[in-house]
């Protein structure tokens, strides 16, 4: 009876050993298979990773070069010696300081004259750009272009383009006042519009110095004096400008109270103002501009969808 017990406890010892063994193959056969099917998930990530790093920069210089193949005639900037002859485009005479938005002009034209001047250029057409302006120009409802750097331009054809010349372009941003995302707009207002630029264009100027605005609000008390920039006239003209503005009969576009987008814009000021004045007493101290600022940019996106930057801002009580 002894032997017969020890032999069974053997038995159960062996048993035991047998499992251990077999769960110690199991376990070291799955972690080499997890093992190698890890190095193979990284190696294949890697791979793709790489290969769609290379498809973006494959896929981002064609869309690039489609859209400079949509252009069949450009500025060219000239020298400064043009600006003595009197045949060339420009601002008007006596624009107001309130102005965004005007035709451009043959030199020497007043604006008082402006509805009717034809502000069209064509192949060959001259077009001085001064300080702190930006020139548009539009094709079929279409911006096809933006010149935001000083100086004389000549539109051109690319097959009417010398040995000596610079190539020519549509987009002249190097400006530290514009918004540093503007050529990324304009590649993508052009992406999914393949139709050539090729023809006669309206010419129209677009402010880019400060402006200085005011907002009252009567029911409230509250007084705004502000200031804003234009810093991507892409998104200006193209999401905030109304479309009778950029026409070859019109008025210049001007900020003032007869400008219902004027009045949008003080509307959307105020209630950020009042909003904030009714929880903050204090809210007239200078340490609550940046405050306006900043709510306003982030309730209505003012800079990211309309290219307006505010540059200073200063609520007051009325008297």
């Amino acid at each position: 009876m002894d032997t017969d017990k020890k032999n069974n406890i053997l038995l159960k010892i062996i048993l035991i050993i047998l499992i251990i063994m077999l769960i110690f193959v199991v376990s070291f056969v799955l972690y080499h298979r997890v093992f190698n099917n890890k190095d193979n998930i990284i190696k294949d990530n890697v791979d793709t990773n790489n290969n769609t790093g290379s498809n973006e920069q494959i896929n981002q210089e064609d869309n690039i070069l489609e859209i400079e193949q949509i252009f069949k005639i450009g500025f060219v900037k000239e020298s400064e010696n043009e600006l003595n002859k009197n045949d060339y485009f420009t601002i008007p005479t006596d624009m107001e300081s309130n102005v965004i938005v005007i035709k451009a002009a043959k030199k020497g034209t007043n604006i008082k004259n402006i509805y009717e001047i034809d502000n069209t250029i064509s192949e060959g057409s001259k077009i001085y750009v001064p300080e702190e302006m930006a020139l548009i120009t539009i094709m079929n409802d279409r911006i096809t272009g933006i010149v935001a750097e000083p100086g004389m331009y000549t539109l051109k054809k690319n097959n009417s383009i010398s040995g000596n010349e610079s190539n020519i372009s549509m987009i002249y941003v190097n400006n530290n006042n514009l918004s540093s995302n503007i050529k990324q707009s304009w590649e993508e207002y052009h992406r999914n519009n393949t139709q050539e630029i090729d023809g006669s264009q309206l010419a129209f100027f677009v402010n880019l110095n400060e402006i200085n605005l005011q907002a009252v609000y009567k029911e409230k008390n509250i007084k705004s004096n502000y200031s804003i920039m234009i810093n991507n006239p892409l998104l200006f003209v193209k999401d905030f400008v109304p479309r009778r503005y950029l026409q070859k009969l019109t008025n210049e576009y001007a900020f003032n109270d007869k400008n219902e987008a004027y009045t949008q814009l003080n509307n959307e000021l105020l209630s950020i103002e009042t909003n904030i004045c009714d929880q903050v007493p204090n809210c007239y101290n200078d340490s609550f501009h940046q405050q306006f600022i900043d709510t306003i940019n982030s309730s209505f996106l003012w800079e990211q969808d309309r290219g307006i930057k505010i540059t200073k801002i200063n609520v007051n009580k009325l008297k």
